[in-house]
């Protein structure tokens, strides 16, 4: 399974590597000793002052500890969330260009995040095939969507009027490119070969084709430790919630160990210091935030992409001026940092 390592004190989340991942999944954080198919797949979650859950919150409220039925919700990429829906394929003997249609800034936040490898499944009901509907297509047709979407029906559940019960094979990414094909949207191309006649044709209504990638999913940035994990690390259970079966909550028929998780105070940095360029009273001026990470966490070094600086306050008062910071003058309160060295 995974390991994760969580800084006390600052807003996390988890990341799930896994198949045919969605929004209906949830964790579930144990005690060491427990295990995932405790309680017929419902174990008892940590409870305690270990970590908090529903964080940040105004005036406090949702940010809570954890008690012994705490499930957090993952939240997978999709199209719905980010506003990048599927806009046209484009298919060949060999594979198939999937195009996405969004703003050029939105585009390549998606692709950034939607890499090759990654596995992703089209919404069947938001594809039409030779520009029939779900219920106006013949099997043939139907079978062809669920090759371009991804997700295959139980065909013992496939009686209409009922929504018939599915499950996700999705299509793994090959590559990202530009070019091959007409077009302005980027591309993505998945190893689905077309026989060269009787090719249907997909097309996909406004919003366009709803994407979700399955092969991984994030929780909210909302879970904080609260103290460092004594002995050994926790254990995190997946689970699913069942609508359709009417049920409610964590609900998977096979409860599974995804991982160990452990909460760990963050090593301090070799250097890290403020400075103020100007002392002139009553001006607004930047500050200057200068910092080493330290030696040891070669990590740093291995990380591939993008990165970003988060400023944490983490003693600010969620019951003044709303919990929202208010910027002072130079001259509204006595200076910590009476020189140009830092503090």
């Amino acid at each position: 399974g995974q390991e994760w390592v969580l800084p006390v004190g600052v807003l996390s989340s988890i990341s799930i590597l896994g198949w045919g991942l969605g929004a209906d999944g949830r964790l579930r954080i144990i005690p060491p000793s427990g295990n995932c198919l405790d309680n017929s797949g419902l174990p008892e979650t940590v409870e305690g002052e270990a970590y908090k859950t529903g964080c940040p919150a105004q005036r406090g409220l949702g940010c809570k500890f954890g008690d012994d039925d705490t499930e957090i919700e993952l939240v997978p990429l999709t199209g719905l969330v980010t506003g990048v829906a599927v806009a046209q394929v484009f298919l060949r003997r060999t594979y198939t260009v999937i195009e996405m249609a969004a703003s050029d800034r939105r585009r390549r936040g998606v692709m950034d995040e939607l890499r090759a490898g990654d596995v992703f499944s089209i919404d069947f009901d938001s594809i039409r095939t030779n520009g029939k509907t779900r219920a106006q297509m013949n099997p043939w047709e139907q079978f062809d969507t669920s090759r371009l979407s991804g997700e295959f029906v139980y065909p013992d559940t496939f009686v209409p009027p009922a929504v018939p019960r599915e499950f996700f094979v999705g299509n793994r990414v090959a590559e990202a490119r530009d070019g091959d094909v007409d077009g302005e949207g980027q591309r993505l191309v998945v190893p689905l070969a077309w026989e060269s006649e009787g090719r249907p044709e997909f097309t996909f209504p406004e919003p366009g084709g709803v994407w979700v990638r399955r092969n991984r999913a994030d929780t909210a940035e909302e879970i904080r430790g609260e103290a460092p994990t004594e002995g050994d690390s926790f254990k995190v259970c997946w689970g699913s919630v069942d609508a359709e079966q009417g049920q409610e909550g964590y609900t998977t028929p096979v409860s599974v160990q995804a991982g160990s998780l452990r909460f760990e105070m963050a090593p301090e940095m070799d250097f890290a210091k403020v400075y103020f360029p100007s002392k002139v009273s009553r001006t607004v001026t930047p500050i200057v935030i200068a910092f080493q990470t330290g030696r040891e966490r070669s990590e740093y070094a291995a990380v591939k992409g993008k990165t970003k600086l988060v400023i944490r306050f983490p003693d600010l008062d969620p019951s003044f001026n709303d919990g929202q910071l208010t910027p002072l003058f130079a001259d509204d309160s006595l200076s910590s940092c009476p020189d140009y060295d830092g503090c």
